[in-house]
């Protein structure tokens, strides 16, 4: 498969109050920097809604969906035989990475995340410092504490748009099995 466009929710607004069962949110498609289109799910188990501009008459979105139908079948502990992509999923889990995403920018926004070489650490287990993270920053905590190991600041910040077939492999697709299909 060689469709692999970059794929982006612009104009992202979580609405976390409102969510249940699903993510609530608005924000606008964009594939390959081209508006797509509009995106909303009120959170209460829904699809995604979604109206494309009127400017391609839907061929975006129309690539996408063909796409994801030639696209393997997604590991599932509940389907023996896997689960197929579709639009819906897709843009529901497209909203949770970028509402991830957001939250990761905030996080760093204004505090140091990091992790010490001589420190055991968890998945989510980080030493905050509270202040921004700079080089010079980074060296005083290197001269106080040892080599910083890894930064969550330093991945955030290399963190690059999402592109098609990175999305399948987030929801389960195994990404040899995407270089299979013609």
């Amino acid at each position: 498969m060689n469709y692999n466009p970059t794929i982006e929710i612009k104009s992202f607004k979580p609405a976390l109050t409102l969510s249940e069962e699903t993510l609530a949110f608005t924000g606008r498609l964009y594939i390959d920097g081209k508006p797509a289109a509009h995106l909303s799910n009120r959170g209460h188990g829904d699809s995604v809604s979604y109206h494309h501009y009127k400017n391609d008459d839907g061929a975006l979105l129309g690539v996408l969906i063909d796409n994801l139908a030639k696209a393997p079948t997604a590991k599932s502990e509940f389907f023996d035989d896997g689960l197929q992509p579709d639009l819906d999923w897709f843009l529901q889990e497209l909203a949770g990475e970028t509402a991830n995403r957001q939250k990761s920018k905030r996080d760093v926004a204004s505090k140091s995340w990091v992790r010490f070489a001589d420190h055991k650490y968890g998945e989510d287990d980080w030493h905050v410092f509270r202040f921004k993270w700079t080089p010079e920053n980074r060296a005083r905590l290197e001269e106080r504490h040892g080599p910083v190991v890894e930064s969550r600041n330093e991945r955030v910040a290399a963190t690059g748009p999402l592109k098609f077939r990175q999305m399948l492999a987030k929801m389960g697709v195994e990404l040899e099995d995407l270089a299979k299909v013609s």
